[in-house]
């Protein structure tokens, strides 16, 4: 019997491989077996990060920065898996900006009144 890769003869009828190219004889060539790996679809998780910059500039500076400090926290804990974490981080990033906005939109409203009132004292005393 012949190697059907190089045609050499055998030494016997029951070798395993051809002793001239090392082919495998009485089975199938082996196929190396790729497995497809499918990576999850990525989650995005909105950061409220904007939110949190424009409500510690124009409204309440300590609540903005605790609204940044959430929304910091967010890509890290999407980028470590944890979207759980990352989507909580986010709500509170959002609940801590909206609140800045609306407390600082009260106290300027309030603001202006005691303006309001004390210019118009001040021209009512003459």
């Amino acid at each position: 019997m012949n190697c059907p890769n190089c045609n050499q003869p055998l030494p016997s009828e029951t070798s395993a491989f051809c002793p001239g190219c090392g082919a495998r004889i009485g089975a199938a060539p082996v196929q190396p077996q790729v497995q497809v790996v499918q990576s999850a679809p990525v989650q995005t998780v909105p950061s409220h990060l904007a939110l949190g910059i424009i409500s510690t500039l124009c409204c309440c500076l300590p609540l903005g920065i605790v609204s940044i400090v959430y929304a910091a926290q967010v890509s890290g804990l999407v980028a470590g898996g944890n979207i759980a974490a990352a989507q909580e981080a986010s709500r509170k990033a959002k609940f801590w900006g909206i609140l800045s906005v609306v407390l600082g939109a009260v106290s300027t409203v309030i603001a202006v009144l005691i303006q309001g009132i004390a210019a118009f004292a001040a021209a009512n005393l003459d």
